[in-house]
Order: structure tokens, then sequence, then C-alpha cells
């Protein structure tokens, strides 16, 4: 079955890990200190007082994704359907996914295909990038949460000179491993040149903890009766 619309009301702070795949090379932002010791081992009084608190926030992360020939065509000459077409002729297991909007989406003909063609480009985004545990955002969906939201998608963002980016936007729902409630994720993502980089703290958590499955949620059976609620996290 498939959620309908879902957020999370706030990011979780998550521990730091980082996992290296083949396919991408993970950058973390991280600062060095100014006195230029670097690696070396500082007195004891130094390290307790350098060490990072359990409220400081784990690095950013940004995922290397070149683009291709067609992503490059759509942003600079703006030809969506052009773009549409070889996504679709690429991955035709992407037009089979199931598209199920609601009604007020379904009312009208032309809001339904202008969310028809931001779900199809928000799969293509999902089955390149790819997670701290080497699998992809499309694997995740399809075989962890075991959903496609219509609201999943990908759609022009900001322009920044001559760099213009897309809003990658995917909504999951996962089993808390403590309740086995089920729980709803926001993964959010800006796609800017080769670059992604995770927006919410659940899709920071996907590109930098290979154990995101696992903590604090795990994958739901493909037997799961879906419940979704809004759960605080």
């Amino acid at each position: 079955m498939y959620a309908g619309h879902i957020t999370m009301k706030r990011p979780l702070s998550f521990t730091l890990g980082a996992l290296a795949v083949s396919i991408i090379t993970v950058s973390i932002v991280a600062c060095s200190d100014n006195n230029g010791t670097g690696g070396s081992v500082q007195p004891a009084s130094a390290a307790a007082a350098s060490a990072p608190t359990t409220n400081a926030m784990p690095p950013v992360v940004t995922v290397k994704l070149p683009q291709s020939a067609e992503e490059k065509h759509f942003l600079d000459d703006n030809d969506d359907e052009a773009f549409d077409r070889a996504i679709l002729k690429a991955n035709p297991d992407i037009r089979r996914a199931p598209f199920k909007p609601d009604g007020a989406v379904v009312d009208d003909k032309d809001t339904t295909n202008m969310y028809r063609l931001s779900y199809h480009r928000g799969l293509y985004f999902a089955k390149q990038i790819r997670l701290a545990d080497g699998s992809t955002l499309y694997d995740f969906l399809a075989n962890c949460a075991r959903t496609f939201n219509y609201l999943d998608g990908a759609d022009r963002g900001a322009v920044e000179g001559d760099m213009s980016h897309l809003d990658l936007r995917y909504y999951a729902v996962l089993r808390r491993r403590d309740t086995g409630a089920d729980i709803e994720v926001t993964l959010s993502f800006d796609r800017a040149g080769d670059e992604v980089r995770g927006t919410t703290g659940w899709a920071q958590h996907a590109l930098r903890d290979a154990d995101f499955r696992d903590e604090p949620a795990t994958c739901r059976s493909a037997s799961d009766h879906l419940v979704t609620k809004s759960i605080d996290f």
C-alpha cells in the first residue's frame, strides 16, 4: 500500500559515522583548528576543552552525482519534454511506478499532469542517488519504506549565478524499532551542478550513516498494514 502526504515535524540528530561507497564520493565539511596542529595529539586539558558536546550538529554531507547531458539540457534550455522522454525511455520502470494522487489533484487534468511529471523526475533522481549503505534512494523507497508517494518529485529551485538548483523531495513510512509504530519521514535534497546535498535530518542520516535503515527506525515488511501517524521525533 502507498502513503499519502506525510511530513516530519522536526529532523533528528544522529550520531556520526561515514561509509565511503564506490560509486560516489562523500565529502564532509569539517573545521580544522586554528593553530594548525591537524591530527597531532593535544594535551588532555585541550582535548577536553575542544571535545564536541552531545548537542553538536553532525557535519553536512554532499554526494557527487555528475549531470547527464539530458539534465544539463533540461536546466539550461528549459526543455522539459525532451528530458521527460529521455528518462522514461531509459527507465521504463519509472513509468510503471504507482502514481496515486488524491482527489483534489485528480479533479484537474493539468495539475495531475504537472504532479506526474515531477513524480517521474523525482524517481529518476532517486535511482541515481547512492546512500551510505551503498543502495539507491529508489531501492530504499521501494524495498524498505515500501511506499511511493505522488508528492515525491523534483522541481526547479533557485538560480544562483550560473548554477540552477533542483528541489528533490521524498516521503516515506518506516517502523519504529522500539514500539513497532509507523513513523513518517521526509527526505529532501538540493541538487546543484554535480552534487546532491541533504536538506532534512533524515536525508543527511541516509547519506552519512550506513545503519540508517535500522536506527532509530527499521524497514517495513511486505505484509505490514500501513497506518500513518504524526510522530514527534
